[in-house]
């Protein structure tokens, strides 16, 4: 059995939601017509996570669940290129296997981007993750997941690569 790193669910969860915006972005763009006035909509979309993973603090394991939040608008200038700008929001709680404390979790991030209309095309995201243990006493037992997310788009509009990295986690 493959063990996956809960860390790395994570960031696949944010990178899932990039790659939702970006296949949005891809249908959007697929049929482009020739305008010279400037044409605007805005996509929205929800999607549930849930994972387990070990804080790197107390080293206890905990559940977590929640929601994400991705949210794009897209305008069209008379070139046939895009503004892109968006947001994506992540929110869900948890609790401690064996103490039972209670965990937030929570990120948001902003987008902002020209796309010419054509591919090939690629993004990159970083961020990171802040997961705060409610209750405690000090600060201690809340902690980072840094992320890296990253997709490639060839020249028929086809997502070809995509790949995601987590750092370890690390108390604040």
């Amino acid at each position: 059995m493959i063990v996956i790193p809960a860390r790395v669910k994570v960031v696949v969860v944010m990178v899932s939601a990039l790659a939702l915006a970006a296949g949005l972005l891809t249908l959007a763009l697929l049929s482009k017509p020739a305008q010279a006035k400037a044409e605007s909509f805005t996509a929205s979309d929800w999607s549930a996570f849930a994972f387990t993973d070990i804080s790197p603090c107390t080293g206890e394991p905990y559940a977590l669940e929640g929601r994400v939040h991705v949210v794009t608008h897209y305008t069209q200038d008379a070139n046939g290129g895009y503004l892109v700008t968006g947001e994506v929001n992540v929110q869900g709680s948890g609790v401690g296997d064996t103490s039972g404390a209670k965990y937030l979790f929570h990120q948001k991030s902003a987008f902002h981007r020209r796309y010419n209309g054509y591919f090939p095309d690629n993004f990159t995201a970083a961020g990171n993750f802040r997961v705060i243990r409610q209750g405690s006493a000090t600060p201690t037992d809340d902690f980072v997941l840094p992320f890296v997310g990253h997709f490639t788009v060839n020249v028929n509009g086809e997502m070809t690569s995509t790949f995601n990295k987590s750092g370890e986690g690390e108390c604040v």
